[in-house]
């Protein structure tokens, strides 16, 4: 903000004034004065001195305002207002009102948590006067282009006049018929101001500096003396003066204060004191000095940092509390330190910021351009309304009406959101494409919207008001439709694109220091990692001699065997985890940049998966879903980069070994990942052959003979045991106690097996987000079902078939959280957290087994290690609890991004892209393992689909044919 500065050219170079900058310096000191002054309740220790001190800093805030208006209007008075520089200073205010908001639910502040309208206030401080001078200070720019021509046109005597009338209206006036609160604009005083500091410029007025001082301190004092005496005045009412005050209507409570001068914006001291520290500095030699002008072109951030709404009171109130400090000068010399080092804080921080400020004053400029170029389209437009306007009405107007549709709860910020995205969709790029694959693009699109109405539709939609849904629903359902289509066509156009393959290794080591440091910073704060009852099984497997068991694959447990092996300490394991997140997310993001053609892909990605703290936080717990995940997205990759370089990708060594161990991990670290790398591997020898891609055939033939020889040979030999077939028809079980839950017809026989099976009790408990109050309830006999499991199916299938409404309503309540954005799921496991003291155990074996070998597992302790950093524990909590809110979890369910997939995939089908149509299709066959088998109770088990999308992206923007060889060593 206020960066248009006196230059001067040295060099061929604009070097910045340096007289300038020291103001910028001086003027947010002394704005930081006044509110360590004002928010301190100082009443310990008064003294008739301090009251002078205190006075004097109250008015040096005033002066510091005064000073940056007068500042400006130096700077500018001759040239114009630039679009350019109002856009960057609202585009920082945002990016600091949004990061503070961010700390301050950090930090708790007063028990600050996210909330959506609060959050949406954060996004437009100007609008809603967060910072109350910067509202004042853009609409004073907004409103230069009409004052500079005026002021410009002015004779010197004119323009003296114009002073001295405007010092009478702004600034005398208003100190004689005071009203309650302010009688004046704070646009018209900044406008004022920005005349003065015109006139200093224009007609060169100087000063001498002793002068300028003898001035400053003669006036401050002045104003301190009489700020005392109205004081001693109005605390005597019985006193001359007092009367007189009353007769001229000074004293009652909506006139004069007790600090008026010292206070009052209009107050003519703080603005001659202003003018005159401004006179004096800019009559100094000039002088340039790169350090000072560095300080002065960031300082503005200071301001920003220590006046955000909520931070600012709990800064200077609670942190800073001047009435510890004892003694006048003690207590003047510890604000000057606060004041210079919040303004050194608010530096850094602006230096930090900028480049966010600076995208998105890229991004405002581009939406004004934008509209500014539709505006000449329609002013130049025969048919303008018809043509360009009424459109883009309907098409805002139907972008609303889906967004309302698809956002659960009416939030207003996501229903923006939304909206803006479907906009953005919506956008014309008059490509020229065949009819043919117009056709395709329109017919995928109308697909595409059925299927997404599908996803946000509640269970109950229609249950009221018929007539009004449907038309909600065609309405969504066209633009949908509209937008996938219009999109689609929009990928054609850039599809044989090649992206951006140049300093690869430069990006990736940028992206493994910054993922580095966030992992480092979880590991230190949940130190030595976060156990569940599932690993603490796993634990104990490995520290006793009891027989494994498979009810959490062996092959994670193995790996977790061999790190504790090499650290017999859980964050080992942990340690592995957080390698492997580094690693592969630093990977996936460099090529993310490099070829989707689109940084802010990039970036977008390294927001979700080190910013939002699901994932990070996922590599501090030891369960198997965490590594799964992992394999299965570097497999995604591997195979992108295997189609992309027609096999040649996986000639490199390493590739070579990473890949075989991602296709195992996905074959031994969860149940259902075997039959997905079968399928691949056959598709794989269909639609690519073996002549270039016999390397990624080998690596899952091997994975698959690995599997078999492991849960065969090994687990016999080795006494590992199995889980409960219970495990195996979770999915039949759940629709089962469904149907029989939700009252459906038996028949004696089915009656006979079912309440030997599940008892009343048992189906009373049942709930589709809970799938062990069932299997593993006190009423459910799971020996019946593992002693004769054909009789289990041969009944299930039956209940099933003379049930068919009830069995469907029970199966879409067990696959919903796949597919449904307004699905119910299992509140709590999105975010784990370590327990309190320590986890206690889940036995999977029965109790005769538990008899027989003697087995005697333990809880684990947390006391027994290290517990880690807790103050940053409880920071990266509160950081937490903001994604705790289920309407933020809605957004990380899976039915958006597993539906784009799909849409994706039918496109390539219709185009016949079968190589890249290969590199999607794992994912949506994870997918249906879950519908088919698995009922899934929370968002965790679905991790890969919401990663897969960013792997969908590289696929569409993966040239057809060429293979440039610079790709291939990545």
């Amino acid at each position: 903000m206020l960066k248009r500065i006196g230059e001067k050219r040295i060099n061929n170079q604009k070097v910045k004034l340096s007289n300038i900058e020291i103001l910028r310096f001086i003027s947010i000191l002394l704005v930081i004065l006044h509110h360590v002054a004002i928010h301190t309740n100082w009443t310990i220790g008064l003294s008739t001195n301090f009251e002078f001190v205190r006075d004097g800093m109250i008015l040096s805030g005033k002066v510091g305002v005064d000073l940056f208006i007068i500042i400006s209007g130096y700077l500018m008075i001759n040239s114009r207002a630039k679009l350019t520089s109002l856009v960057r200073t609202v585009s920082e205010t945002i990016v600091f009102s949004i990061f503070m908001y961010i700390v301050a639910i950090v930090l708790k502040i007063n028990g600050t948590v996210f909330s959506t309208a609060y959050f949406f206030k954060r996004l437009f401080p100007v609008i809603f006067s967060d910072y109350w001078f910067v509202t004042a200070y853009v609409f004073m720019y907004i409103l230069l282009p009409i004052v500079l021509p005026f002021l410009s046109k002015l004779t010197k005597k004119d323009y003296q006049r114009f002073l001295i009338i405007g010092f009478l209206v702004v600034s005398i006036w208003p100190m004689i018929a005071l009203n309650k609160g302010m009688n004046f604009s704070y646009v018209i005083l900044f406008l004022y101001l920005f005349a003065i500091g015109g006139y200093i410029r224009k007609y060169g007025l100087r000063i001498n500096a002793i002068v300028a001082s003898i001035a400053v301190i003669l006036l401050t004092a002045s104003a301190v003396l009489i700020t005392y005496a109205i004081r001693m005045i109005l605390h005597a009412p019985h006193n001359t003066l007092y009367q007189l005050f009353s007769f001229l209507g000074w004293s009652g409570p909506n006139s004069w204060g007790e600090n008026i001068i010292i206070w009052f914006d209009a107050s003519p001291f703080p603005l001659v004191i202003a003018a005159f520290i401004f006179i004096g500095v800019i009559s100094l030699k000039q002088y340039y000095n790169n350090i000072v002008n560095f300080f002065g072109s960031h300082v503005f951030g200071a301001y920003l940092f220590q006046s955000a709404p909520i931070f600012s009171p709990w800064i200077y109130v609670t942190i800073i509390n001047v009435n510890r400090i004892n003694g006048t000068l003690n207590r003047l010399v510890f604000s000057l330190g606060v004041a210079i080092l919040f303004v050194f804080i608010g530096i850094v921080l602006h230096v930090i910021l900028e480049p966010i400020a600076n995208k998105l004053s890229g991004f405002l400029l581009k939406i004004i351009n934008e509209l500014s170029t539709q505006c000449n389209e329609f002013r130049n437009s025969n048919l303008g309304f018809i043509n360009l306007l009424g459109p883009t009405i309907i098409k805002i107007t139907f972008s609303i009406i889906t967004a309302v549709f698809a956002v659960p709860g009416n939030k207003v910020l996501e229903i923006i959101i939304v909206s803006a995205i479907l906009m953005a969709m919506m956008r014309s790029h008059h490509i020229k494409i065949g009819k043919k694959l117009k056709s395709i693009n329109w017919s995928v699109g109308i697909i595409g919207g059925a299927l997404y109405i599908v996803t946000f539709l509640p269970a109950n939609y229609f249950n009221t008001s018929l007539i009004s849904h449907i038309g909600l629903v065609l309405i969504s359902f066209g633009t949908f439709s509209f937008a996938i289509a219009n999109m689609l066509n929009q990928l054609k156009n850039e599809q044989n694109q090649n992206g951006e393959h140049l300093g690869f290794y430069d990006s990736y080591w940028k992206y493994i220091l910054l993922y580095s440091t966030v992992i480092f910073i979880y590991f230190i704060a949940y130190y030595p990692g976060i156990m569940v009852v599932d690993s603490v099984n796993q634990w104990n497997q490995i520290h006793h001699a009891y027989p494994w068991n498979n009810w959490h694959p062996i092959g994670h447990t193995a790996v977790l065997w061999l790190t504790s092996k090499i650290w017999d300490n859980p964050a080992s394991f942990v340690i592995l985890q957080s390698i492997v997140y580094v690693t592969l997310f630093s990977y996936f993001a460099t090529l993310l940049k490099q070829y989707s053609g689109k940084k802010w892909v990039g970036y977008l990605f390294f927001v979700l998966t080190a910013i939002v703290p699901f994932f990070p936080l996922q590599a501090m717990i030891l369960v198997k879903d965490t590594l799964f995940t992992y394999a299965f997205v570097f497999f995604g990759l591997a195979l992108f980069q295997t189609v992309r370089t027609h096999g040649q990708w996986l000639h490199k060594p390493l590739a070579f070994v990473f890949t075989l161990l991602s296709v195992m991990g996905i074959s031994l670290w969860r149940s259902n990942g075997i039959p997905i790398v079968i399928v691949m591997c056959l598709l794989t020898i269909i639609i690519l052959g073996v002549k270039k891609y016999w390397r990624l055939i080998i690596i899952m033939v091997i994975a698959i003979i690995s599997y078999f020889v492991i849960s065969g040979p090994i687990i016999t030999n080795f006494h590992v045991f199995e889980p409960s077939k219970t495990e195996s028809y979770g999915m039949l079980i759940q629709v089962d106690a469904g149907i029989i839950h939700d009252k459906g017809s038996l028949n004696l026989q089915q009656q006979q097996y079912f309440s030997k099976l599940m008892n009343n009790k048992n189906i009373a408990s049942y709930q589709p987000t809970n799938i062990d109050a069932i299997k593993f309830g006190p009423g459910f006999d799971a020996k019946l079902l593992n002693n004769d499991t054909g009789k289990f199916k041969k009944e299930s299938i039956s209940l099933i078939k003379s049930n068919k409404i009830k069995a469907l309503k029970a199966y879409k309540a067990q696959t919903a959280i796949l597919w449904n954005q307004n699905a119910k799921y299992r509140i709590g496991t999105f975010i784990r957290d370590k327990y309190s003291s320590f986890v206690p155990v889940s036995y999977f074996l029965t109790g005769s087994d538990i008899e027989k070998y003697n087995i005697k597992y333990q809880m684990f302790r947390y006391d027994s290690y290290w517990g880690g950093f807790s103050k940053l524990h409880l920071i990266l909590g509160n950081w937490q609890a903001m994604f705790k809110i289920k309407s933020v979890q809605y957004w990380f369910l899976p039915g958006i991004y597993l539906m784009m997939q799909v849409i994706i995939a039918g496109w390539l089908v219709a185009q016949g892209m079968w190589r890249k149509l290969l590199v999607i299709l794992p994912i949506i066959g994870l997918a249906a393992t879950y519908m088919l088998a698995i009922p899934v109770p929370d968002i965790r088990y679905v991790q890969p689909i919401l990663l897969y999308v960013f792997i969908t992206i590289l696929v569409v923007k993966m040239p057809n044919n060429t293979v440039d060889g610079s790709e291939i060593k990545h």
